[in-house]
């Protein structure tokens, strides 16, 4: 198999590694991470190891180069990125090596991060060894950062996935230049060895990694702090324009999105969860389930792989912490719904979209978007009535 044609499967497989890889920002904390003013871009920088003259490790007849598959990896990841409406940045975006030996590149790597508002950093990387046998994807951090290790840590979960015979873990290790210097929080991820049969067919076999993208791609949700999300604030004037706005915003949610509603009695929430039923297709008439609690539809249209509709109205809970067994639902493949989700604010994700109801006249509605991403307020914005955002 020639290396072009390696690299064009490499442009499927290597993102199933990386829904593995990244789907841990969905939990990682950025109000620890992140202190930085708000006047800064935030984003993540995506470094793809070696290029130009540093070709890095390579496949045991030499026909793989590390170089082309991390630039490969991380090109696909940006595109991906910005589709999303996230900032992203890569150290290179070619074959092309930063600087004319090693030493000044790796320094002009950690000068790219460190001079950056960067939020988070990923080194990737793919590994090679002397024995055949070596195998196993692995995250190495420097303890110089607290959150170096829970971001090393969340990745290496999820790459177990991928791998259920991995017995590799976090490794903490010095000597790495690029991880002793940066300055910001991060890690880098050796995707596997390329000197490993089975190592090498993770990266290149199509076959072997379809279903584990069905089991850790619904897990993946954008890098979601609060300098990436915005507020928008939009007129409403009809129940259909309400179910309209919803099914919109469907079109935009991923796999365990949770949607919170808040608004008075007669707002429109119930009318906005029948909306997310027409943009997935649901049979049953959607109701608010008040006195059930919660009432669970199959999506017979799975929009962005969502498969089906958990709609809760927590009215009735008094203590968000016992009554009811909720955050079980929260990481399930399917949309979540919540009506009153103000009484249960403390259960709630960090990326969490929020939306506010306020009634203007009988047929009127002003409507709050919170914390959703710029991408999707911003092609909101430009097809409903914004009041200001």
């Amino acid at each position: 198999m020639s290396i072009g044609e390696i690299l064009k499967k490499l442009k499927k497989n290597i993102l199933f590694l990386l829904f593995a890889i990244l789907v841990c920002i969905t939990f990682f904390s950025v109000k620890k991470v992140v202190a930085i003013s708000n006047e800064k871009t935030h984003f993540i920088y995506i470094d793809a190891g070696h290029g130009g003259f540093d070709g890095g490790a390579t496949s045991l007849d030499k026909t793989i180069i590390e170089k082309d598959i991390t630039l490969k990896v991380c090109l696909y990841l940006e595109a991906y990125f910005k589709k999303t409406g996230l900032k992203v940045k890569l150290t290179r975006s070619k074959d092309e090596a930063l600087a004319k030996s090693k030493r000044d590149d790796i320094l002009k790597r950690v000068s790219l991060i460190n001079d950056s508002a960067c939020d988070i950093y990923i080194s990737i990387h793919a590994n090679a060894y002397p024995s055949s046998s070596v195998k196993g994807a692995q995250t190495f951090y420097n303890k110089n950062l607290e959150d170096n290790l829970l971001l090393a840590s969340k990745i290496m979960n999820y790459l177990y996935l991928v791998d259920s015979t991995n017995k590799r873990v976090p490794k903490d290790i010095s000597g790495k230049y690029l991880l002793d210097n940066t300055q910001k929080v991060g890690c880098l991820v050796e995707l596997g060895f390329l000197t490993n049969e089975s190592d090498l067919e993770k990266l290149t076999d199509d076959e072997q990694l379809r279903n584990i993208v069905n089991d850790i791609s619904w897990n993946f949700r954008i890098f979601r702090g609060k300098r990436f999300m915005k507020n928008l604030v939009l007129k409403i004037s009809s129940i259909e324009q309400m179910q309209c706005l919803a099914y919109d915003i469907t079109c935009f949610a991923q796999p365990s999105t949770i949607i919170a509603l808040n608004g008075d009695l007669g707002a429109g929430k119930t009318t906005f969860t029948k909306g997310i039923g027409r943009a997935l297709d649901v049979e049953k008439v959607i109701n608010s389930p008040t006195f059930t609690i919660m009432k669970i539809y199959d999506a017979r249209k799975k929009v962005n792989g969502i498969d089906k509709l958990y709609h809760l109205d927590v009215y009735r809970l008094s203590n968000s912490s016992n009554d009811f067994e909720l955050e079980e639902y929260f990481y399930q493949k399917g949309l979540t719904v919540i009506e009153w989700a103000s009484i249960i604010d403390d259960l709630l994700p960090d990326d969490t979209w929020f939306i506010d109801i306020y009634q203007l006249d009988e047929n009127t509605r002003k409507v709050i978007l919170k914390n959703f991403p710029h991408m999707v307020v911003d092609k909101i914005g430009e097809k409903y009535e914004i009041i200001y955002g």
